[in-house]
């Protein structure tokens, strides 16, 4: 009886994860190239900012060594306190920005069955590679804060578990 509710609980976080996925993916597929270069910069921003906190560690994303299951859950867990904070602010942009991780942290530690949803998710995000290095420009112009040289090196990464031939 206890592993049947296991596997129940499983399957709806599952299904409410492919949902949420489905939903991000659909908004990126409806935006533009340059309104993703802006989508781009923002979540390279929040993950050059990440890694330096310790929020979103490089094993979390696929770099280097593996990630330990405590950092894979404590990724889990803080990414969506972020995601409500931003949005509670008024800061849909960041927001979005945090939710690029997210997705990309639960496919890859999660949910591998994702992540050629994932995979779509980068494929749709790549059409705004081009427009990301104007979009920081941007963002550091409207801010008045300079935005680390690392973002401008890190502005078309993608973790290695979600690269496709496209990207």
């Amino acid at each position: 009886m206890l592993g049947w509710l296991k596997r129940r609980a499983e399957l709806a976080s599952l299904r409410a994860a492919t949902e949420d996925l489905d939903r991000f993916v659909a908004r990126l597929q409806g935006a533009t190239s340059e309104e993703l270069g802006m989508v781009v910069a923002i979540a390279t921003i929040l993950r050059t900012n990440f890694r330096s906190e310790g929020i979103l560690p490089d094993a979390v994303l696929g770099v280097g060594a593996s990630a330990t299951p405590d950092e894979e859950i404590s990724t889990i867990i803080q990414l969506p306190r972020w995601i409500q904070l931003f949005q509670k602010e008024g800061q849909p942009s960041d927001a979005a920005g945090t939710m690029v991780w997210l997705h990309s942290v639960r496919v890859i530690a999660l949910y591998p069955e994702l992540r050629n949803k994932g995979r779509e998710m980068w494929q749709e995000l790549h059409r705004g590679f081009g427009h990301a290095p104007q979009a920081l420009e941007d963002i550091q112009a409207l801010t008045g804060k300079t935005i680390p040289s690392e973002a401008f090196d890190m502005v078309e990464f993608v973790p290695p578990p979600l690269r496709s031939l496209n990207t």
